[in-house]
């Protein structure tokens, strides 16, 4: 491509004989040409073997101008075209870059808008493996939590109404037969008002251990204590109660102190709750058994009878608050299905674990574990 011009194609260049100066062999000038540019070739003139003169040609300024300033002109052109393919480059990247962050964005907003409006089925999906991904498990993770939060609360309100409407209703047929003269209000009547009443009573007492556990867990009163003087003390405790039921208590301890930092009332009410159960519901002549094991940083204590058990289906249900194996059982001599829940609620504020298997004697077993205090 041929220079830009700004002046014609004569005016460019020098004429060649202007270029050109003759020297004497000392350097002298005898013709002068353009000394304002450099030589670009030189040519000695001898004689007889001698340089007499010497002739030079200088460059052309106005040739190499017009170079120089094609050549910034071809400079400037690319670095035009490199800076507007590079920002076409850097648009389309921060474009892409853009959608990779917004669009899960969007979707964890809209999500939150979903669950804000009890739309708790509500699933997103990030296609990538990237803290966005993570961040969408977790946001599933919380509306399956908040599902099943849901449907466990309002299990639990029918339930309690299930478990007061049953005293109440006796209540009321009572004091209508009563008023209607049907019954005599004699001491018997009155009695079996006060059984309904203690029971109805009772059923408000466990359901406000529940609540109060749940919301004040942090008030426990952590101290050191022996585990294994509490449970024999408790074992002491409960051996009159089941030898006069025919049920005898076998216990496996610890000859050395087991210390645990934990709420002593607090785990005293697990270990009387889970031996109630005992009480309750093994039958005559059966046994029961504590086995209490330490390992390098927890204790184990494993209370199980020999029967009769539960079905396999039970075992994950026994802690479930109301939950009972048997939907007819007495509640005059049962319970209402709240001792487990409260026990799992203590434990675990104790950073421990309650579990429900087979028993080994073919009953029920229940496994406390805690973590020891210099753990």
């Amino acid at each position: 491509m041929p220079p830009p011009r700004n002046k014609p194609m004569a005016d460019d260049f020098m004429p060649f004989e202007k270029r050109l100066s003759l020297l004497d062999a000392k350097g002298k000038i005898l013709i002068a040409g353009n000394t304002d540019t450099e030589v670009v070739n030189e040519q000695e003139i001898t004689h007889n073997g001698a340089v007499v003169a010497v002739l030079q040609l200088h460059a052309n300024g106005n040739h190499v101008s017009a170079l120089t300033q094609h050549y910034l002109n071809t400079q400037i052109n690319i670095s035009l075209w490199t800076a507007g393919i590079g920002l076409l480059i850097a648009l389309l990247f921060s474009y892409l870059l853009a959608r990779h962050f917004t669009n899960p964005i969007s979707q964890l907003k809209e999500g939150a808008k979903a669950l804000a409006e009890r739309e708790f089925e509500t699933k997103i999906t990030v296609n990538s493996s990237d803290e966005f991904a993570t961040l969408a498990e977790d946001f599933n993770r919380i509306a399956t939590e908040l599902r099943r939060f849901e449907s466990q609360q309002s299990q639990w309100i029918m339930d309690i109404s299930h478990e007061l409407r049953t005293p109440l209703t006796i209540l009321e047929g009572e004091l209508e037969a009563i008023n209607d003269g049907i019954i005599e209000p004699n001491q018997k009547a009155i009695s079996s008002l006060q059984e309904e009443v203690a029971l109805l009573s009772r059923l408000v007492n466990d359901l406000h251990k529940v609540s109060t556990l749940d919301r004040y867990s942090f008030n426990y009163q952590m101290e050191e204590i022996d585990f294994n003087t509490l449970v024999t003390l408790q074992a002491h405790k409960y051996a009159f109660k089941f030898q006069s039921k025919n049920i005898t208590l076998n216990a496996t301890l610890s000859e050395q102190p087991v210390i645990i930092l934990a709420d002593q009332n607090r785990i005293t009410q697990v270990l009387q709750n889970i031996l109630e159960n005992n009480l309750r519901y093994t039958d005559e002549q059966q046994k029961v058994w504590l086995d209490l094991t330490v390992s390098k940083h927890h204790v184990f204590l494993s209370i199980e009878d020999s029967g009769p058990g539960v079905p396999d289906e039970a075992l994950e249900k026994l802690f479930d608050r109301l939950y009972r194996t048997d939907s007819s059982r007495n509640r005059k001599t049962g319970g209402f299905g709240l001792g487990l829940a409260i026990c799992q609620t203590i434990v675990e504020a104790h950073h421990g674990s309650i579990d429900a298997t087979k028993s080994r004697l073919g009953g029920l077993c229940i496994t406390l574990k805690l973590p020891l205090a210099e753990a």
